[in-house]
Formats: C-alpha cells, structure tokens, sequence
C-alpha cells in the first residue's frame, strides 16, 4: 500500500496480483464456508427434529395405552357388576350399584331393562336424568359384548363410557344391561 502510494515502478503490478489472489482465495473460501454452514445446521436440525418427532409419539402411544388400559379396567369392573347382577333381586341391584359406583369412582350407573327402560339407577349428581345410551351401545350390548368408548365432554373434558349385558340367569328372562360412566382425571384429559 505504501509503494502504491508512493508511486513506486511495479506497485501495480503486485496490488492488482494481491487482489487478484485474494479474490481467488475469498471466493472458494466463502462457498466452502456458506455450504458447511448450511450443511451443519440442516444436519442437527433434522437430528433434534427426528428425536423431538420420536418423542412427541412416544408420548402419544403411551397416553393411548394408558387410557386403553383405563377403559380396559372399567370394562371388566361392569362386566364382573353385570355377572353379580344377574344373581340378585331388584332391590339388592340397587344396592350393589350404588355401592359399586361408589368404590370404582364412577360417575353414574345405571341398569336398563328392556326399551332401554331404566330399573336402577346410582349418580353422584344431584336430581339429573342418566345420560341417554348412544345406539351403538345399544346395538354392542344386545349382541352380548362389551362395550367401551373414550367420549369428550366440552374443550378438555373426556369420559369413559361402558356397558355390558347382564346375563340372564334362571327364572329371570328379560333383557338387561348396566351402563357406567367414569370421569377421565384433568391430567390425562389434557394430555
């Protein structure tokens, strides 16, 4: 720079050389550097993206087993209900509802008869109708198995709903079924 400026013979012969070489060592440099950058950060982006992606449906599948396995639960608690009803008069089901209701933390039970007439009904509710059967319940029940069904309530409300039919033992030929309604705790619901 100095003899450049000073006007010494062949300044510019090594200025235009050094810009020259410098251009030539800048412009690979730069591609080199732009492409390992985008490489880099598309590499570990896609890295972290696959595990959080992994990890989101891991979560998932096991949210799904834990509320299959719930309903599960509540299904063979009604159908073992349904088999102790089968055995006991009118005003004993009554009494074996409500206190079945009362030790699985159900929300209602109720025990239909034909028509879907109601014969014996146990809520923690106070003075509410039972909620009405959905038909396929009705149509699963009749074929003599068990039903279960993840059914949302409002935003971020869930219940479990299960039926079974209650065989029909001895003297007693009417067809019957109990239905049972559980709450899905908060947390599970909104995960």
């Amino acid at each position: 720079v100095r003899a450049y400026r000073s006007d010494v013979p062949g300044s510019r012969l090594t200025a235009r050389t050094v810009l020259v070489f410098g251009m030539l060592v800048i412009l690979p440099l730069l591609a080199v550097y732009l492409f390992s950058l985008e490489f880099l950060n598309r590499g570990i982006d896609s890295w972290f993206r696959q595990e959080v992606r992994t990890g989101l449906n891991d979560a998932v599948d096991l949210s799904r087993a834990a509320l299959e396995l719930r309903m599960r639960e509540h299904a063979e608690r009604i159908e073992a209900l349904a088999q102790e009803l089968a055995t006991l008069t009118d005003v004993e089901c009554v009494l074996a509802i409500d206190a079945d209701r009362r030790a699985g933390g159900a929300r209602e039970i109720v025990l239909y008869g034909e028509h879907e007439r109601i014969l014996a009904v146990s809520s923690n509710a106070v003075e509410a109708m039972p909620s009405r059967p959905p038909e396929d319940l009705i149509r699963q029940v009749s074929e003599a198995r068990t039903y279960m069904a993840l059914e949302p309530q409002g935003d971020s409300d869930y219940i479990i709903r299960t039926a079974a039919r209650v065989p029909e033992l001895g003297a007693r030929r009417d067809p019957r079924y109990v239905m049972a309604v559980f709450p899905v705790p908060r947390q599970l619901a909104a995960l």
